[in-house]
C-alpha cells in the first residue's frame, strides 16, 4: 500500500514534468524489464557481492518506475547501495529504502522519456556482503516480486511487467569455507581489567592503525603494559599486549669539577634524574665510571689530551642522555646546540650579557662576552658563589634576548636545554627585538640559490649559504620576542617536568 502511495505521487510530478517538457513520440509495443547482474554466483562468507540491477524502457515513454527487492536477510548483509542520478539512465531516483532488518530495498525514481537510453540500463548496484549460512552450500535468493514493480507511462499508467522473465530471480550459493577476514574494531586500556561493555570500540581503519596513547602525568614512571582488543569481521574477539617502559624526567647535567690524577682527568659531575648507572664519553672517549646515582656521577678520562674544555655527554640505563661541558677556564656553559638547536662549528663574539644575583641583596651587571663553540662563555669576569641562584641573560647578534635561570656549582655551572632564538634580522642594523614577517622578508631577499652568501646577516649556521636550513632555523622561534631583562633578587623558580613515555603504541592484530 506504501508502495503505490510512493508511485501515485511519482507519477503526478512525472506526468507534470511530461505535458511541460516537450517529448519524442515513442510507440509503446513492448513490456519493461529489470534484471539483475550477475544472477548466480558462487561465493564464500565474508566475501563481498556486487549486483546491478538493469531496467529495460522496451521504446516505452517512462515517467517513472518504482521496485522492491527482496533478500535472504539471514546469509546477505546489504551495505550501503550505489544508486545515484546518472546524465545516461534517464531516471532520478529521490528516494531509497534500504533495509537488513526486513531484508528488502525500495527504489523510487522519476523517468525522463527524451534522456532514457535504448536497450539495458545500469540504474545502480547493491553491494552485498554473505554472512555465516545455516548449512555448507546454502543458496541465498534475491528477487523482484512482481507485485511490487510499478512502472509508468502518459499513456498507460502501469505498464506490463512480465512476471515469467527469469531474470527478476537471482541465486546465489554461499559456501561454509570463511573468506577474508579483516579486523574492523579495537580498543586498548592500561589494565585488561579495564575491558568491559563500558569501554567503547574504535573503528581499525588502516593497516597498521598508529594510535597516540597519552600517560596521566600522575603516573609512576618504570615498566607498563598497554593492552588490546581486537574484533574481526566474524565478530571474534582477541586480546594483544605489548611491554612499554615510562621514563622519568629529561637527565641534566647541572655542574662539573675536574681535578687531576697524573695523566688523568677525573670529573665530578653533579645533575638532575640521572637515573640509573649509565655510560659516559667525551666526544668519541669512553669514560670511566667510578660512581653513579641519580644526582652526581664520578667519571675518568685515562690519559686525557692536554686542554681545559672537555664535552660530557652521560647515557643512563634507560637510554636518556645528558649533556654538559667540564671546563678550568669557563665557570657557565649552555650546551653545544646555543643556536638553532644543532651543534655549533663556530665561536660567537660580540654577545651581550646581563647576570643578575637571584638572591637578596644580589646584583646586576653587564658584560660582552664569547660564546665558544662547545657552549662555554668565555671572557666571565664576575665571580659565581656556588650555591646561589642566578638569572643571565644573553643576546648574540642576530638573536633574541633569552633569560635563564640556574644555581652555581663549583667548576662549570651547566644550563640544560639553553637555546638562543634565531633570526632578528631586520631592520638590517641591528633587528627589532622581533622575529616577524619582516625578517622572513629579509631572508628571502638574501636568498639566492646555488650563490656564495658569505657574510649575509641571513647566513644563521654560518656555511656560506641562505637556504631552506636558515628558514628552518628562524622558523623555530617565529612569532617571539625579546624576554624583558633580569632584576636582580627574589627567589629563582626551577622548571618540573613530567614523566614521558620512550614510544606510542601501535596497536595491529599481529603484535
Amino acid at each position: 500500500m506504501i508502495n503505490k502511495i510512493w508511485f501515485v505521487i511519482l507519477m503526478c510530478f512525472a506526468i507534470i514534468f511530461f505535458l511541460v517538457v516537450p517529448q519524442k513520440t515513442v510507440l509503446a509495443v513492448d513490456s519493461v524489464s529489470l534484471l539483475l547482474v550477475p544472477s548466480s554466483r558462487t561465493i564464500r562468507v565474508n566475501d563481498m557481492l556486487d549486483v546491478d540491477i538493469k531496467f529495460n524502457a522496451s521504446r516505452n515513454s517512462v515517467l517513472g518506475l518504482s521496485f522492491e527487492v527482496n533478500f535472504d536477510k539471514t546469509k546477505l548483509n546489504l551495505l550501503e547501495p550505489a544508486f545515484n542520478s546518472r546524465s545516461n539512465t534517464g531516471f532520478t531516483a529521490f528516494r531509497l529504502v534500504p533495509s537488513n532488518t526486513n531484508g528488502f530495498f525500495q527504489y523510487f525514481a522519476i523517468g525522463d522519456p527524451a534522456n532514457v537510453a535504448a536497450g539495458d540500463v545500469t540504474l545502480g548496484t547493491l553491494h552485498f556482503k554473505a554472512i555465516a549460512p545455516t548449512d555448507a552450500g546454502a543458496t541465498a535468493d534475491v528477487t523482484f516480486p512482481v507485485d511490487k514493480i510499478i512502472a509508468g507511462s502518459a499513456d498507460n499508467p502501469l505498464l506490463q511487467i512480465d512476471p515469467n522473465q527469469n531474470n527478476l530471480k537471482g541465486a546465489f550459493t554461499i559456501t561454509s569455507i570463511p573468506g577474508q577476514v579483516s579486523t574492523d574494531q579495537f580498543r586498548w586500556a592500561f589494565d585488561r581489567s579495564a575491558f568491559t561493555d563500558a569501554l567503547p570500540w574504535q573503528d581499525y581503519t588502516e593497516e597498521s592503525k598508529i594510535q597516540n596513547i597519552i600517560f596521566p602525568a600522575d603516573m609512576p614512571a618504570g615498566q607498563k603494559q598497554i593492552w588490546v582488543e581486537f574484533q574481526d569481521s566474524t565478530g571474534k574477539i582477541s586480546r594483544h599486549n605489548a611491554p612499554i617502559k615510562l621514563l622519568g624526567s629529561e637527565p641534566a647535567i647541572t655542574g662539573c669539577s675536574l681535578n687531576f690524577e697524573g695523566s688523568n682527568v677525573i670529573f665530578d659531575i653533579r645533575g638532575t634524574n640521572l637515573g640509573s648507572r649509565g655510560t659516559g664519553k667525551s666526544n668519541e672517549t669512553n669514560l670511566q665510571v667510578r660512581e653513579w646515582s641519580n644526582t652526581s656521577a664520578k667519571l675518568t678520562f685515562p690519559n686525557a689530551p692536554v686542554g681545559q674544555s672537555f664535552p660530557i655527554s652521560l647515557t643512563n640505563g634507560d637510554g636518556q642522555i645528558a649533556d654538559g661541558l667540564c671546563a678550568g677556564s669557563s665557570s657557565v656553559s649552555l650546551g653545544a646546540k646555543v643556536f638553532c638547536r644543532a651543534p655549533a662549528q663556530h665561536d660567537t663574539d660580540a654577545v651581550e650579557m646581563i647576570l643578575a644575583g637571584g638572591f637578596e641583596g644580589g646584583k646586576k651587571v653587564k658584560e660582552t662576552v664569547r660564546i665558544d663553540r662547545n657552549g662555554a662563555i668565555q671572557n666571565l669576569t664576575q665571580k659565581l658563589e656556588e650555591g646561589k641562584k642566578y638569572k643571565i641573560s644573553l643576546k648574540a647578534p642576530k638573536s633574541l634576548r633569552k633569560v635563564a635561570e640556574f644555581t652555581a656549582s663549583s667548576g662549570t655551572t651547566n644550563i640544560p636545554n639553553f637555546t638562543l632564538p634565531v633570526g632578528d634580522i631586520f631592520p638590517v642594523d641591528g633587528g627589532d627585538g622581533k622575529i616577524n614577517n619582516f625578517d622572513k622578508s629579509e631572508l628571502n631577499r638574501q636568498w639566492i640559490s646555488g650563490q656564495s652568501s658569505a657574510g649575509r646577516s641571513g647566513d644563521f649556521n654560518l656555511d656560506g649559504r641562505v637556504n631552506s636550513i636558515d628558514w628552518a632555523c628562524m622558523r623555530q622561534d617565529f612569532g617571539k620576542n625579546d624576554d624583558e631583562e633580569p632584576a636582580p633578587g627574589g627567589p629563582a623558580a626551577s622548571p618540573s617536568s613530567s614523566p614521558v613515555a620512550t614510544s606510542s603504541a601501535s596497536p595491529s592484530p599481529g603484535t
